[in-house]
Formats: C-alpha cells, sequence, structure tokens
C-alpha cells in the first residue's frame, strides 16, 4: 500500500509543471506593483547605512564595522546585478540584525533595525525568485546524466515513457533517435522550493540551495542536444525547427492558461547584437511574429525595465505589461538569468495611448536561461506560462501560440542578429576586427547598430561582462567552446 502510495504521489508530481509564478496570487496580478529595482535597494542599503553613522552612537560602535563591510559588500553585488552573490552575503547581516535587537535600543535605533530588517527581506525575496528559477531551469549534470535516446525501430514508444505517468504522458515529446539529450531541469528540487512568499520568514533565515554553492557549468552536454526544460507529462510538441524545440500543455486549473517552453542555440551573431535585437522593444514588430506594438514605457535602470507589448492574433487581440529583469549569474552559474511578469497598470507603469482598450493578457512567469557558450553561440531555454484571459480559449489559436509565435522566437530572433552581425562586419574596422567599432556607413544601415553605438552604458558594459567570462573559464572562441564541451 504504502508502495502504491509513493507511486501515485509520483504520478501526481510527474503531471504538474513545478515552476513558480513570478506573480503567485490573483489580487498580485490585478493591484501589484513592480518589483523593487536592484538599484533603489542598493541606494536604500547606503542610506541606512549614512544614518547609522550619524545618528546612533552605541549600535554604531557596538555592530557599525561589520554592519558597513556586509552593507558595502551587498550594495556593490546589487549594483553589478549579481543577485546571487547579494544572497549569499545576506545571512551575516541578517545575524546582525537579530543580535541587535536582542539588546536595549532606544525608539530611533530600533526603527532603524526595522527599517534595514524591510530592505533585507525585500532582497531575500528577489534572491530566493532567482535561486528558484535557476534550480527550475539550469542543467544539474550530476543528477540528470544524459542518455541516448532509443530508436523507434529499437524500442516501442510506450518504453520512452516512465510507468509512473499519467494517461497523458502518450502526448509527450516522442523519442528520437538523434543525438543524447540530456535532462536540464533541476524539477526534482523544484518541488522542495521555497515559497516566495518571506513577509513571515524569519530574517535569519538561510538562504537556499540555489544561492549556497554554484553548480558545474551546464555546457557539459553534448552540442548537438537539444537542451531540454523541466521535464513531466502532459508536454505535447508544437515543433522543431533550426534546432529549436517548443512544446506546450494545458496548465493547472482548466482555465486556459498555457505552460509553453523551448530550448534551442542562438549562433552566427556576436553577443552584443543578439542583445540589441532582444533590447530594442521598439523594433521587436520587425521580428516577433503577430507582434503589432512594443514600447519601453518605464526604465528604473538599463537591464530592469518595464515593456508595454501587443499581438495582434487572429481571432482576438491581446497585449501585457511586462516587467523584465536581466541577472548576472556568470560566475556562480555560468548563465545570465531573464525574469519577466506581468504587472498592473500604475500612474507609472501605463500603456501606451495608441493601446487603450486593449485586453489584456497575463504573463505569470517568462523564465529564461542564457549560457554563453562562445563570443558567437549561446544556448537559451525558455519557460513561460500566458493566459490570454479569454472564456474559452480556440483550438486554432493554440498552434499559433506555440508554433507561430512561441516558437519561431529565438530562431528569429537569432536570424536578426546575424544580419546585424553582417552588416557590422562588412563595415568592420580596416584591420579587420570585428569586435571593433563599426563604421559610420554601418551604422547609418541599421537601426541596431545606431543604438549600440548610443548606448555604450547597456552595450558596452555587457561585451565587457562577456568579456571577463571567457577570460575566467579559460576559452574565448568557438573552437576552444567545442574543445570544452567534448
Amino acid at each position: 500500500a504504502r508502495s502504491r502510495l509513493r507511486e501515485a504521489e509520483a504520478a501526481l508530481r510527474s503531471s504538474r509543471v513545478n515552476v513558480e509564478l513570478l506573480t503567485p496570487s490573483a489580487e498580485h496580478r490585478r493591484g501589484g506593483a513592480p518589483p523593487v529595482p536592484l538599484a533603489s535597494y542598493a541606494q536604500q542599503l547606503e542610506e541606512l547605512m549614512e544614518e547609522l553613522f550619524s545618528e546612533s552612537a552605541s549600535l554604531y560602535a557596538e555592530h557599525g564595522v561589520a554592519l558597513g563591510d556586509g552593507i558595502k559588500e551587498t550594495v556593490r553585488h546589487l549594483r553589478a546585478r549579481r543577485v546571487v552573490a547579494a544572497g549569499q552575503v545576506l545571512k551575516p547581516i541578517e545575524k546582525l540584525v537579530t543580535r541587535a535587537c536582542l539588546a536595549q535600543r532606544d525608539e530611533q535605533e530600533r526603527a532603524w533595525l526595522t527599517a534595514l530588517r524591510s530592505v533585507l527581506n525585500g532582497l531575500r525575496q528577489r534572491s530566493q525568485q532567482v535561486a528558484t528559477a535557476l534550480r527550475e531551469l539550469e542543467e544539474e549534470s550530476h543528477q540528470h546524466a544524459p542518455a541516448a535516446a532509443p530508436s523507434p525501430a529499437s524500442s516501442p514508444a510506450p518504453s520512452a515513457v516512465p510507468s509512473s505517468s499519467t494517461p497523458s504522458a502518450a502526448e509527450d515529446e516522442p523519442p528520437t533517435a538523434s543525438a543524447a539529450t540530456p535532462d536540464s531541469s533541476a524539477s526534482a528540487s523544484a518541488t522542495n522550493t521555497p515559497s516566495n512568499d518571506v513577509s513571515a520568514a524569519s530574517p535569519t533565515a538561510c538562504p537556499p540551495a540555489g544561492c549556497t554553492q554554484a553548480s558545474a557549468p551546464a555546457s557539459t552536454a553534448p552540442a548537438t542536444a537539444t537542451p531540454m526544460l523541466p521535464a513531466s507529462s502532459g508536454w505535447r510538441l508544437a515543433g522543431e525547427s533550426a534546432g529549436v524545440r517548443t512544446d506546450w500543455r494545458p496548465a493547472e486549473g482548466g482555465d486556459g492558461a498555457l505552460w509553453i517552453r523551448l530550448g534551442g542555440e542562438l549562433s552566427g551573431a556576436r553577443l552584443t547584437h543578439a542583445l540589441a535585437v532582444a533590447y530594442e522593444v521598439d523594433l521587436w514588430p520587425r521580428w516577433l511574429p503577430l507582434c503589432a506594438l512594443a514600447e519601453a514605457v518605464q526604465a528604473p535602470e538599463p537591464m530592469e525595465r518595464i515593456v508595454w507589448v501587443q499581438f495582434d492574433l487572429p481571432m482576438l487581440k491581446r497585449g501585457a505589461l511586462l516587467h523584465w529583469s536581466l541577472i548576472d549569474c556568470l560566475y556562480e552559474h555560468h548563465c545570465l538569468l531573464l525574469l519577466g511578469h506581468s504587472i498592473a497598470e500604475s500612474p507609472a507603469a501605463q500603456r501606451p495611448a495608441s493601446a487603450a482598450g486593449v485586453p489584456l493578457a497575463e504573463f505569470g512567469a517568462i523564465k529564461v536561461l542564457i549560457e554563453p557558450l562562445s563570443r558567437k553561440r549561446v544556448r537559451m531555454k525558455w519557460l513561460m506560462h500566458v493566459d490570454l484571459r479569454a472564456q474559452s480559449l480556440p483550438q486554432a489559436l493554440i498552434p499559433i501560440l506555440t508554433k507561430k509565435v512561441a516558437g519561431s522566437l529565438v530562431s528569429n530572433l537569432s536570424r536578426e542578429a546575424q544580419k546585424v552581425s553582417r552588416e557590422a562586419a562588412r563595415e568592420a574596422s580596416a584591420d579587420g576586427d570585428e569586435r571593433g567599432p563599426p563604421s559610420k556607413a554601418a551604422l547609418d544601415a541599421s537601426a541596431y547598430l545606431r543604438r549600440v553605438e548610443a548606448l555604450p552604458d547597456v552595450y558596452t558594459k555587457t561585451e565587457a561582462l562577456i568579456d571577463n567570462f571567457f577570460e575566467m573559464v579559460g576559452y574565448d572562441s568557438e573552437e576552444e567552446s567545442g574543445e570544452r564541451e567534448s
């Protein structure tokens, strides 16, 4: 009986998508404000440290040096958008705050400690979201070793499905006879993922597992394998083209929402040019299928933006106000993490006037893992939850959403970035250095190149970050990347 119970529980877990939404409740989706920018957290910590030095002699004398060192290190990581590293520093600061609260304090000192704890709790929540997303998306080779997929001739189709799968597993990804495909998910650990709600959590709580240690580089998988995302039954193949595989499945609850996942590689273009294609929101309609309008409505900092995007689907029109945030996990996990989700309209974040009256879709979570393999090649894993807010989702819309829009996203982005790289290469400096600044003719010929030149705080800093990463891992060319993977 216990064995059957365990099998039933395993089947139930496998039938669910073990990924947390970034908008966990309906109340937050309807009226939630966008997350506090990381730069704002850094500024609050700096201001609190100045107040401690000027207004609290006793507290500063007891803990000022240790608190100051911890806060300075946290601020440094936040300015660099290294949330994982910042989360590792939070625990000793929280211990100091708890120790300071146990002693006799006047009202002013307790107000300062309360304010600091509030900032730390907000940072803890952001750190947990990042750690959770990494556990859900990042490949953990020590848990999921690559295995050759059986060919249809040598193995019947049911053998590719675990015995504990639900009946809907017959619609899962079919086995292929191609290269071995590793399971890059961390869904086994995602079932034990702590909640993002830290309002009742102790300030001395230990950081999540994803924040305390770096995982092995995900590029140990064969370059020919299509990267897979969290595995569970019920996934249906939408299509596979140009090395990009797209799957979908209905979300739990039967409300018409969908989970969509895709994985593939972007190659043949400089990473800076790929970033430009993804970053320049108002140019999305050039390459994103069915995208009628896209506009950045607020930019608290260069790598944290609120954008309006609108899709004119054949049978309905939908828009979304999305918060995007790029996190640097290169030193800890050899990847960049892009998080996005819908937010509510507010005086500070409103849709464009031309989009008045457009019904809103709901993106509960968009989680993208970006693994640089060389200066011209990255592996992407994308998982998102979308609800079109339609009373009944027409079946004809599902292949449009999953194949035409989501399925072509990575391949279209790759082709657009390749065009930009070719334009820059043709007008490269005379010494043949393709990484040199583009000439005036190339700038005039490409809107992307003009913007790369006009925004050094975004593109020059990002390129320097990638350069430092490849120097750290010890390779910086396609050939060396291939040798490392083999």
